[in-house]
């Protein structure tokens, strides 16, 4: 079975310092769990994004190059699996881990599911879940918002191969008429507000597929951090910074500072680097 870990390594921004001490961090923990580590960079789009970016990107909107870049994780999960691999786990740039995190290919995953980092829940749970599961809620017809209820955090995304050939396939059918696909939606504006994430809940919704949380909930033990919201005073204390939202300017910058308070030299394949950060 070939597993891999994928990733985008913001590689289009070319003020990002430390990038290959952040590849250095997710091979050898990919090594660890049996996996490849894969960053992706420069794939060709694919007719999925294509179909999804008509209906949603305005051409002449500023902000449209921003948008294809949110539906690009299509065209990085297509190109992975066009590898070889029978698992694939897209884990985001902005998740930062021990190097003995918890493993996302343990052996209780199902070929039939694919799993994220948070559940399925009742309408009134996700109203104090946070902002994206509302938000996509209320983007919906009344009719589609108590049944469409599969939304989840895709800072992690694992999935086999059968799965990813069931979403293309399922894709297929509204090719010529991607106006359909949308049909559900009734504020396109709020939908767009998690643009990536709503097309990926928006699609297992229609196509009935059969989600759920990971099953060894890799954040739940605190040694795989995603770098926004309510995680940020940890990374604040750590590198003594102030606690206030308005000195994160990127997300770049954060992992920048991060990898800068770390004491271990760069290029060394046995040092720890980010591994401090959960000793601490």
């Amino acid at each position: 079975m070939k597993t891999a870990v994928i990733s985008n390594l913001y590689n289009n921004i070319l003020e990002f310092k430390h990038r290959s001490r952040l590849e250095e961090q997710f091979t050898r923990y990919s090594e660890r769990v049996n996996a490849d580590f894969v960053n992706v960079t420069n794939v060709e789009r694919t007719w999925m994004v294509d179909m999804l970016g008509k209906e949603l990107v305005d051409p002449d909107a500023e902000n449209d190059g921003k948008k294809y870049a949110q539906l690009g994780k299509l065209d990085i999960l297509d190109h992975a699996f066009g590898l070889g691999y029978d698992w694939v786990a897209w884990i985001d740039a902005d998740v930062i881990f021990h190097s003995y995190a918890r493993n996302v290919f343990p052996g209780t995953l199902k070929k039939d599911t694919i799993y994220w980092l948070d559940k399925s829940m009742t309408l009134e749970a996700r109203e104090k879940h946070g902002q994206g599961p509302a938000i996509f809620t209320q983007s919906l017809k009344k009719q589609y918002r108590k049944k469409y209820l599969k939304y989840g955090n895709m800072g992690l995304c694992v999935l086999h191969k059968s799965m990813w050939h069931k979403i293309k396939s399922g894709l297929r059918k509204y090719q010529s008429d991607p106006k359909s696909f949308f049909s559900p939606v009734e504020d396109m504006h709020k939908f767009q507000a998690r643009i990536e994430q709503a097309c990926l809940a928006l699609l297992f919704c229609r196509l009935d597929i059969k989600v759920d949380s990971h099953p060894e909930n890799p954040m739940g033990d605190g040694s795989m951090i995603h770098l926004i919201g309510k995680n940020l005073p940890l990374v604040s204390e750590f590198i003594g910074a102030p606690n206030n939202k308005r000195w994160w300017t990127s997300k770049v910058e954060i992992i920048d500072r991060l990898f800068d308070h770390c004491t271990k030299s760069p290029g060394n394949q046995s040092a720890p680097d980010l591994d401090e950060l959960f000793d601490h």
